[in-house]
């Protein structure tokens, strides 16, 4: 039942990001249109959507490796992302005010201080051991 609901490759998972775009999408509509104004915590958390959807594709370590390292960490990541995001415009879609998102703002800040320090870490790396070396046993075969 948990890999429903916390499985990356979940079809549920799959659907809170597709609702999730799509309440972002008629929110932006509705702020364009002037019935709606997006505010500090609803921009944190849209910031925050966008950019961990924009990095989950981002080609860390070329186009060989596609489920290792950094590009994992943001395909996991993305899991509770979407969960709060989807909450947060859905509140705001119903009429809650930007007070009662900054609670949804405080969960995500650990995502942001987690993503931020392992990027620092990438660019300060000048290893030329190939990624997932040590987690995938690749040190075994090279013995």
């Amino acid at each position: 039942m948990l890999k429903l609901f916390f499985n990356r490759h979940s079809p549920l998972v799959y659907l809170a990001d597709l609702l999730t775009l799509l309440l972002l999408m008629l929110l932006a509509y509705k702020a364009f249109q002037s019935q709606f104004v997006f505010g500090g915590p609803s921009l944190f958390l849209v910031y925050t959507y966008i950019f961990f959807n924009v990095l989950r594709f981002y080609p860390w370590y070329g186009p060989d490796k596609s489920d290792v390292g950094l590009r994992l960490h943001f395909q996991k990541i993305l899991v509770p992302c979407t969960y709060i995001s989807l909450l947060a415009f859905s509140l705001r879609y119903l009429g809650l005010g930007e007070f009662w998102l900054w609670f949804l703002v405080i969960l995500t800040l650990p995502l942001h201080y987690s993503s931020w320090i392992l990027i620092a870490f990438h660019w300060k790396d000048k290893s030329q051991l190939r990624a997932g070396y040590f987690s995938e046993n690749h040190y075994l075969q090279d013995e």
